[in-house]
């Protein structure tokens, strides 16, 4: 009798020590993932703003030739156009540039709206108005889009972000994604992250060490935004240098 329940104790603390390293293993891959999971870099959205025929098509060439050298460095890149320049630049008037627009959305690039004309008075941008007059706009751009053989986009970003509180609600209605300064709201729900630009002609904010170090700091999503016209004037090294950089955080290439 002693035997057994000498027996039925090892029995009972081998299945309490086998229990404890069973917890043990399984709090240690819980930790080991989530270390994995935070120690894994953001991943890079570039927006481009103010692809239009006013700007030509070099331009926006120019900036895709750096980004397409480094093609494992980003998720996803959406060209935000303007379908009527200025009032002045219609994008259906510009068949070959539309053309090119839909290669590109063949190959991957995501388009979007930007706006419609894209002029904004002294103190008010043009979607900082009511959902009447933002319908207009937004009917406007949808006929430039079909009559250029393009589909009208799902993504959406207003000239400066500048929207009034009854436009957003319209803006929700009608695209899956709007983009923000400080956020861009989803199907899924609000992105938490904001926009992060470094080049604006010929002002440099920050430079590439700043745009390292806020990409390395970033949690799940880092915005690069780029503006056509001013990151051709001096943003095309940055571009290339933060890319090459960013590369190496990520460990791509190793």
């Amino acid at each position: 009798m002693k035997k057994i329940l000498v027996l039925a104790a090892v029995i009972a603390l081998a299945a309490i020590n086998l229990k404890s390293i069973v917890i043990f293993f399984h709090t240690t891959t819980h930790e080991i993932e989530k270390v994995e999971i935070d120690a894994q870099p953001a991943q890079l959205w570039v927006e481009i703003h103010d692809v239009s025929p006013g700007y030509g098509y070099g331009k926006l060439e120019e900036i895709l030739n750096v980004l397409e050298k480094y093609p494992s460095n980003y998720l996803k890149v959406v060209l935000f156009v303007i379908p009527n320049h200025g009032n002045a630049a219609p994008l259906h008037k510009y068949p070959e540039f539309a053309g090119k627009l839909k290669k590109l959305e063949e190959k991957g690039y995501l388009l979007g709206v930007h706006g419609y004309a894209h002029e904004e008075p002294l103190k008010k941008f043009e979607f900082d108005c009511d959902a009447e007059q933002a319908e207009r706009m937004l009917s406007a751009a949808r006929y430039e889009f079909e009559a250029s053989n393009l589909r009208f986009p799902s993504y959406f970003a207003a000239p400066g972000w500048r929207t009034s509180y009854e436009v957003n609600e319209h803006l929700r209605k009608n695209f899956g994604y709007v983009y923000y300064y400080y956020y861009i709201d989803t199907p899924d729900g609000t992105l938490p992250h904001h926009s992060n630009e470094y080049t604006w002609y010929n002002f440099d904010r920050g430079g590439v060490r700043q745009a390292v170090q806020d990409y390395s700091s970033a949690k799940g999503v880092f915005r690069l935004t780029l503006h056509v016209g001013a990151v051709n004037e001096r943003g095309l090294r940055f571009l290339e240098e933060f890319l090459i950089e960013k590369n190496n955080i990520a460990g791509y290439g190793k």
